[in-house]
Parts: C-alpha cells; sequence; structure tokens
C-alpha cells in the first residue's frame, strides 16, 4: 500500500524521464516554446495561478478519474487534497506565506500527479476538460492460463502456434508437452484454438473424466476441438484402472471424427507407459514445447503493455527480465509480477517504484498471498490453510513432484460449519488471481504459488503423513459415495485407527462426506466386534453343552445306582457283568441269577 506521507510516490515527470521510456513517448521543445509530454501539451498558461474554485474543481474531477486508472495513488491524492483543500478559503493573495506555499506546493504536486496518470494538465482538469480516452483492461492475466478470448494479449509464440496447426491439420491428434510453467495451456487455448478458427470443447481430466467426455461429445461438430488440459490430472487423481483405460479408449476413438489436443508436464510420461495405444498416439505425434526465451518474453510483454497504451519506466523491462532469465517455469512469474504492476499502475505507467516495493518476480506471488493472508482474522487464516492444504497433492515419491489439484467446493467446507465462510474466503482468493472458482470446484491458479510461497511450504512439510492420511480419507470416502455407500469400502482396524488417531486434533478439518465416512466405519466396526463377541458366546455355550453332555454320558456309567440285592450273586454266577448294569450283560434283564 501506498504512504500518503511519502514524497516519492509523488509522480515524477521530465522530459529525460519520457525520451527514454516505452511507448516512445517525446519529450522536447516547439518553436512556440510549449513543452510536451507524449501528445500532451504544457503551455505556459499552465503556470498561472489557478483560482479555489478552479482547484476544487479540478480536485473533485480528479477524483473521479483516479480509481480506474490509478487506485494505488488515491491515499497519496487524499493526502495531497486534505492539505490542499485547507488553502482554499481565501484568495492566494490574502493567504500567509507559509499557507501560499502550502497552496503551491499542493498545486505542484497535482501538476505532476495529473499529467502522469491522466495524460492532461491540471489547468485542463480544473478547467472542465477531459483526459483522453483510458483502457483500463488488464493486459497481463497473472497465474491464469491464457484462453481464446484474450487472444488479443497473447504474443510471442507466433513460430510456434504455426507449427501446431500444421502438425494438426496432418493428424487428428496431438499432445502438447512441456514443464510446468512452460505456457502449455496458454499455447494451445490462446494460440492454437483461434489459429484454427475452430469451436473448442474444453475439459481437464479430474472427477468423471469418461462421463465428461461423452457429455462433450453429444453436442459437438465435426468442426470441434477436444482440448484435454493437465491430462496428467488422468493419473494424480484417483481413478481406478479400467476408469482411466475407458477414458484413453474413448479419447483416441474421437479421433476419427474430431480433432483432439491434450495438454500433459512432460515428468509424467512414465504413467503413460502403460497404455500402449496412448504411448504410440503420444511417440507419433507430440511436441515438446521449451519455456519461452528472454527475447520472446520481453517482446510478449512489450505487446500485451502497448495493447492498452502502458508504457514502462526507463530500464523496468529489462530489471524484470534479468531476474527472470533461467527461472524455470518464468512465464507464470513473470506474468503474475506484471498482473501486480498492473493493479498499482500510475495512469498509463509502470512504475519501478512500485516493483521494488513487491520485491520482483519471485517475491510477487508470495506478496500476494501474504498481503491476504495478512488481511484474515485467526479463524479465517486457520481456514485459508486448510484450502491451501487440500488444494495440493502431495508428491509421495519424494521427488518433490507436489501439483495443483481441484476439488469440489463443498470438500473445502468443515463439517458442521457456515458454508458462507468458506464460499467468502474463496472469492477473496480468486480475486487475488491465486486460485481458479467455478460454481462447482476450485483449483490453484498455477503450480508456481505451491512452489514460490513459502508459507505453503511449511504447511506443507509440517505434517507430510498427516496430510497424506487426510488425502487417503478424501479418496476413500468419495469412493464409498461413489458406490453407493457400499459397506465393504469402509476403514476398518489398522487403518481405522490411523484416520481416528491423526482427527482427534483435526476432526474440524474434515468435509461432511469425510467426516460420515468416518463415522460409518466406527459404527460398521463396532458392529461386527459386538456380532463377533455374540458368535464367540453361542460358540463357547456350544462347546460347554458338548462337554456337558461327555460328562454326562461317562457320568451313567460312574454313578448309576446299583442293585446291591443281586450285585454279590452276579459276581459268583456271571463275573464279567457284575459291574455293568442291570440288563446291560449278555442276557436281558430276565435272565438273573436264583
Amino acid at each position: 500500500m501506498t504512504d500518503p506521507t511519502d514524497d516519492s510516490k509523488t509522480p515524477n515527470i521530465n522530459a529525460d524521464h519520457n525520451s527514454n521510456a516505452v511507448g516512445s513517448i517525446s519529450a522536447g521543445g516547439d518553436i512556440s516554446g510549449n513543452i510536451h509530454i507524449g501528445n500532451v501539451y504544457q503551455t505556459p498558461e499552465d503556470d498561472l495561478p489557478l483560482s479555489s474554485d478552479e482547484i476544487e474543481n479540478g480536485l473533485t474531477r480528479f477524483a473521479q478519474f483516479l480509481p480506474e486508472r490509478a487506485p494505488v495513488l488515491q491515499d497519496s491524492f487524499s493526502s495531497i487534497a486534505k492539505k490542499l483543500r485547507a488553502t482554499l478559503g481565501a484568495d492566494q493573495n490574502s493567504l500567509s506565506p507559509a499557507l501560499k506555499a502550502q497552496r503551491e506546493d499542493g498545486v505542484d504536486r497535482m501538476k505532476l500527479m495529473c499529467m502522469e496518470v491522466m495524460d492532461i494538465s491540471f489547468r485542463a482538469i480544473c478547467l472542465g476538460q477531459n483526459p483522453p480516452p483510458y483502457d483500463s483492461r488488464p493486459p497481463f492475466l497473472g497465474l491464469f492460463a491464457f484462453r481464446p478470448e484474450d487472444r488479443e494479449f497473447f504474443f510471442g509464440r507466433d513460430a510456434l502456434v504455426q507449427k501446431l496447426v500444421a502438425r494438426i491439420k496432418a493428424h487428428p491428434f496431438l499432445a502438447v508437452l512441456g514443464a510446468s510453467g512452460s505456457g502449455k495451456s496458454s499455447l494451445v487455448m490462446a494460440g492454437l484454438v483461434p489459429a484454427l478458427e475452430a469451436q473448442m470443447s474444453y475439459l481437464t481430466p479430474s472427477s468423471a473424466p469418461l462421463s465428461q467426455l461423452l457429455t462433450a461429445k453429444e453436442s459437438a461438430s465435426a468442426k470441434t476441438v477436444f482440448v484435454i488440459d493437465q491430462f496428467e490430472e488422468l493419473f494424480t487423481h484417483p481413478h481406478d484402472a479400467a476408469e482411466r483405460a475407458d477414458f484413453i479408449h474413448a479419447l483416441l476413438e474421437l479421433t476419427k471424427t474430431n480433432r483432439v489436443v491434450i495438454t500433459m508436464r512432460a515428468d509424467f510420461w512414465g504413467e503413460v507407459a502403460i497404455y500402449a495405444d496412448l504411448k504410440q498416439a503420444m511417440q507419433e505425434h507430440q511436441e515438446l514445447i521449451a519455456p519461452m526465451t528472454v527475447d520472446e518474453l520481453h517482446s510478449a510483454m512489450e505487446k500485451q503493455a502497448a495493447v492498452v497504451g502502458l508504457r514502462f519506466d526507463p530500464t523496468l523491462s529489462e530489471s524484470i527480465l534479468a531476474e527472470v532469465k533461467g527461472e524455470p517455469g518464468a512465464m507464470p512469474l513473470l506474468q503474475h509480477a506484471l498482473w501486480e504492476l498492473w493493479n498499482r499502475r500510475h495512469g498509463l505507467w509502470i512504475k519501478a517504484e512500485e516493483y521494488q516495493a513487491f520485491g520482483g518476480v519471485k517475491q510477487a506471488i508470495a506478496s500476494t498471498a501474504e498481503e491476504v493472508y495478512a488481511s484474515c482474522s485467526d479463524f479465517e487464516r486457520a481456514r485459508v490453510r486448510d484450502i491451501f492444504l487440500r488444494l495440493t497433492r502431495l508428491d509421495e515419491s519424494g521427488e518433490g513432484r507436489d501439483t495443483r489439484r481441484r476439488v469440489l467446493i463443498e470438500e473445502l467446507i468443515p463439517v458442521n460449519s457456515d458454508s458462507s465462510v468458506t464460499i467468502n474466503l474463496l472469492n477473496k482468493l480468486a480475486d487475488a488471481r491465486l486460485i481458479v472458482k467455478t460454481d462447482k470446484d476450485v483449483e490453484v491458479a498455477h503450480e508456481a504459488l505451491i512452489r514460490h510461497w513459502e508459507r505453503l511450504r511449511i504447511w506443507l512439510n509440517e505434517d507430510r503423513e498427516g496430510l497424506q492420511l487426510r488425502d487417503h480419507l478424501n479418496n476413500s470416502a468419495r469412493q464409498w459415495e461413489s458406490r453407493g455407500r457400499d459397506a465393504g469400502e469402509l476403514y476398518r482396524g489398522a487403518r481405522l485407527k490411523q484416520i481416528e488417531g491423526w482427527t482427534k486434533n483435526h476432526r474440524d478439518q474434515l468435509s461432511d462426506l469425510e467426516d460420515q465416512f468416518l463415522k460409518a466405519s466406527q459404527n460398521i466396526q463396532k458392529r461386527e466386534r459386538m456380532r463377533g463377541g455374540a458368535l464367540a458366546g453361542v460358540g463357547v455355550i456350544l462347546l460347554l453343552g458338548i462337554i456337558l453332555a461327555q460328562i454326562g454320558y461317562i457320568n451313567r456309567f460312574i454313578y448309576r445306582p446299583v442293585d446291591m440285592e443281586n450285585y454279590w450273586v452276579t459276581i459268583i454266577s456271571c463275573p464279567e457283568n457284575a459291574l455293568l448294569p442291570n440288563g446291560q450283560g449278555n442276557g436281558s434283564n430276565d435272565e438273573k441269577a436264583f
């Protein structure tokens, strides 16, 4: 934020400054003695005193133009206007020396600010003249990918676009590969598709990719170009093998009727290898794109600025490019820094002082994120932390390939919480271009944010094991939901015990679906244990019954009453039957000795 008391924020317009500026701003004199800056002339009359009413009119009118042309200068202007208005109660000649000096200083500052912001003199504004038309469209997209509607601002890839056009016309399948931040998506959507003058059907293979593809196919014509962006999401999202295979088969079949272009991070080539047909198609019809060169970046940023008439301070563009030279993923870093500079524009000027204020290219993303984070309450900060942790897919390979992932908005709303709090935060993050938000889902605007925002890196490394547990819980809960809440998908045993341990201190971070899944898992394990206990009890009873039955049977022989009256006679006459119960000897009960 600009300090309203900082004199360095007052514009410094001079001939030497403008003669070197991007945009061919001329400075010099003509035979009449007029000084002209750009297409605006400053005549000797501009030095004539202005009345109090004229100054007030100028301040009022300037304030109306300022929010569109230089919102960052509003505090500075308010400070100047307050001091200047304090001198307007009387004619200048009747002012005290101190107030007279204050008025002159204020008018001088307004002359400089007005010339820089409005391209017109302060006197002209005071006397009712309107400034030249102003194009307030942002030419820089920050972390967002260029889309077909942004093609007016897409520069620096002309030769490559023509090469891609030739390739897709020669064969209906094309894979555009490159490193993260190399500009794959923008190249295809704002370069290739407009060049083909074709209708585009766009999707990312995150959730239900096959269903998305079949739905899109229903409304497509033969001229529709299908763009499957961020193809690596087919492998980073929890699709089962059959679902992936079906989607790939349908995609390749689609090339029989339509042109298909996919974009994919080159470091996901290994995941493609097991799908033979896709592997062959990509080997034969791929374009591996390199990051833009410094010259291409310079051309792109200059031409983008020129579309809306913006001018860079002398040497500023060179300073910016020097910082991104050799940087992996330079394009999103550059575009975000330029977008920040546009937000801090001084009319048509992109200022070096504003570039220095947020720390340059490499600090631009972190600066934006930190500014939003600092503006939040403690409660909101905890929610921001959870949002970004959910929007990051952890790399379990140890290679540091943490990636962004698209998440349903409902998954970002904690159980038993006010959804409006989360929605408002998401809108705030989207306005700052840190995330991309649709009606249904959200994702990080670019993976450069994951790499360059130090606070997020700290969050990710604080409890990676816990975050991996929650990721597994989230995937399992969605699988459970998609399969009609099949009890077979629920957690049991060690897995349930592990997630219960983590959620003791993180239960409020679970989504409603995750919470339902966890409760269902706990309930079914409880029921199964009770059922197991009951069955064990029945088993014990049955075993005891068997044992008791056996004991009873044996006791029939041991403890049966003996007919003592005939006992001795039996021994004497039939000693082999003496110990047997009556009637169980060789004879019947009627065969008794006398």
